[in-house]
């Protein structure tokens, strides 16, 4: 009698770990699409909308990766299979969060924090550089706008040729000084669980029905 309830223990543990294997696999295939989904379509190198941001260096799309499948201990000691997406960028958790969730972003250790307006960006949306940077802008000055907006002028220079250094015209603005900015969250860890959630589900049926034959 021992030896058929050892038997059927270890032949429920085989068959356990041989569902276990499936869903591991089918988690890291998911976690994979679910990483080029957000890379590829929620952050863009477009001008952000309420769903997507816009990633100017391609660092925060860069360091967005899944995060491999693995096999934890849940209530009741059962085996939980966990994954998900790590956003490696540390200014990550401004943008991913509910719906309505808004940020205060404060400068540390000056007054105001510069935003870079068109003059100081490059086409791609880029900084071009900080606005201490005298051998792009040369000498920067501030002035209020009609709407009472601080704004740092400055003479972007020549970077190469006869000319380098010298000035290209007239002063242009380069950075808004704000005492803070409100950011609102536009990527919403629900709407990343509802696309990829089908998905694994149609693939889970797949694989089980398909290792029953």
């Amino acid at each position: 009698m021992t030896n058929n309830a050892d038997k059927i223990v270890k032949n429920l543990e085989r068959e356990k770990q041989r569902i276990l294997q499936i869903v591991l696999r089918v988690v890291n295939k998911n976690a994979i699409l679910l990483q080029g989904h957000i890379r590829k379509d929620l952050i863009t190198g477009r001008s952000p909308t309420d769903t997507t941001v816009s990633s100017r260096s391609g660092f925060l799309r860069k360091t967005t990766r899944f995060i491999p499948a693995s096999v934890d201990k849940g209530t009741a000691n059962l085996d939980v299979v966990k994954s998900g997406i790590n956003f490696g960028s540390i200014y990550a958790g401004v943008h991913v969060g509910p719906r309505g969730q808004v940020t205060t972003i404060r400068p540390k250790g000056h007054p105001y924090l510069t935003i870079p307006l068109p003059a100081a960006k490059f086409g791609s949306g880029e900084v071009k550089g900080p606005v201490t940077d005298e051998s792009l802008w040369g000498d920067t000055f501030v002035r209020t706008s009609k709407s009472g907006n601080k704004i740092i002028w400055g003479y972007p220079l020549v970077q190469k040729g006869k000319r380098k250094g010298q000035a290209k015209g007239d002063a242009v603005p380069l950075f808004l000084l704000k005492r803070s900015v409100d950011v609102k969250a536009r990527l919403f860890p629900k709407d990343m669980l509802s696309w990829v959630r089908p998905k694994i589900e149609e693939d889970l049926s797949k694989e089980l029905m398909n290792a029953d034959k």
